[in-house]
Parts: structure tokens; sequence; C-alpha cells
């Protein structure tokens, strides 16, 4: 999944700026200080968080509630505008899905998402058909970022069963701004390591089982009742 345009109207010290974004190559943002280039990425980071929340919320599920993604503010909002306008549009699989988000100063937010949720659905679909469906990776790093330290014993710890839904958890926390938890992470590393050396285990009995009766076959194999 890539990000094919951006349009921004009225938000922090952009007064209006529309980015299209080559669909095969990376993008480098180069500028000095306060020219905008953060902004910029925690534009794009609120918009995606609104498909990572949908993906988190299972249409069918009465126990997984449902997710919203990161809101615009009102000091997001240019001084002299009345209102923060965005919209994005992304491309997977050469199909195009647009969706845009409005906040208005001291007013509730709009947004158009028609798009975005049955772009949803269908992920939701492939998901439920396939549980090692690949869904597009995001992770936002922001400038502001701050590490938060990783307790040593874990009194909480986490389900990553079934896979697919190991896979949407993976989600949580990726496009906020600001403090980053690896937690989860290191949960979850720590959840495979425990899985792989498990199956090492499995299969060293099995080898030890095999060997075993091959032994036994090749000791009896001329015995004659």
């Amino acid at each position: 999944m890539r990000v094919k345009r951006l349009s921004i109207k009225g938000f922090r010290g952009i007064d209006q700026m529309i980015l299209e974004f080559d669909a095969d190559e990376p993008t480098v943002l180069i500028g000095i200080n306060g020219v905008g280039k953060s902004s910029i990425l925690d534009c794009i980071s609120i918009l995606l968080s609104w498909f990572t929340g949908r993906i988190q919320t299972q249409s069918n599920s009465a126990t997984v509630p449902e997710k919203s993604g990161r809101p615009f503010k009102n000091e997001d909002i240019t001084n002299k505008d009345r209102e923060t306008h965005h919209e994005i549009d992304i491309l997977h699989e050469d199909r195009k899905v647009t969706w845009s988000l409005t906040k208005a100063r001291n007013g509730d937010p709009s947004s158009k998402l028609t798009e975005l949720e049955t772009f949803v659905e269908k992920i939701h679909s492939q998901l439920n058909e396939d549980p090692q469906f690949n869904l597009p990776v995001m992770i936002f790093y922001a400038v502001n970022r701050v590490v938060l330290d990783i307790p040593l014993r874990i009194r909480k710890q986490h389900s990553f069963e079934p896979i697919f839904r190991a896979a949407i958890d993976a989600y949580d926390g990726a496009l906020e701004s600001g403090e980053i938890d690896f937690r989860i992470f290191f949960e979850w590393f720590r959840n495979q390591e425990d899985i792989e050396n498990e199956n090492k285990l499995e299969l060293l009995r099995q080898q030890e089982n095999e060997k075993e009766i091959e032994y036994h076959i090749i000791k009896y194999r001329d015995v004659q009742l």
C-alpha cells in the first residue's frame, strides 16, 4: 500500500498544499527547520490512523470495540482559518482509495470514509479466508518521540492468537505521535521465541522416537516366530 496523493488545508503552518507521491519510489522530505516537514508526516499519520483503527475493528465482532483514528484538534487549525481539511489517496494493488477529514474550530469533526470502509471490509474478508494475508506495514517514528522503558517483568500479558488477530494488534500505537512503547513488541518477540523453542523440543522428541523405532526394527528384523 502506498500513499499516492495528500491534500492539506489550514493545518498548523501550512496554508494549502497538494503533494503527489511516486508510487514506485521512496519519498524524502527536505527543508529547513519549521518549513512543515513534521506537519506533513503528522497529517499523513492522522489520516492513516483511521485505516488502522478500522482494520482493528472486526465488523462482525461484538467483543472488539470500534476504534476510530487520531483526531485533528483546534490547535492544528491555522490561526486565520476556521477549519482544517485533509484528503488522502492511497494505492493498494492498483486500487485507489480516498478518504478525508475536516475539523472546524470549536466544532465537531466531519469525515468522508465510504471508500475506506469498503476497502477495510474487503481486507477483513481476506483475513478471514487467509490468516496469513499480508497486511500493509505502518509505523510512525515521530520527530518528538520518547521511547518508554520496558519493564523486566510483565504482569499482564497479551494474547497473540489467532494469527490474524496478532497481525492486527501490531497496529496498536503504530501511528501515535510522542511516546513510543515497545512493550507489546517485546512480548510478541518473546512469545515467538517460546513457540520456536517448543517446536524444536517437539521435533527432537519425534526424532528420538524415530531413532528408537528404527533401532528396534533393525534389532528384531531377523527374529523368526
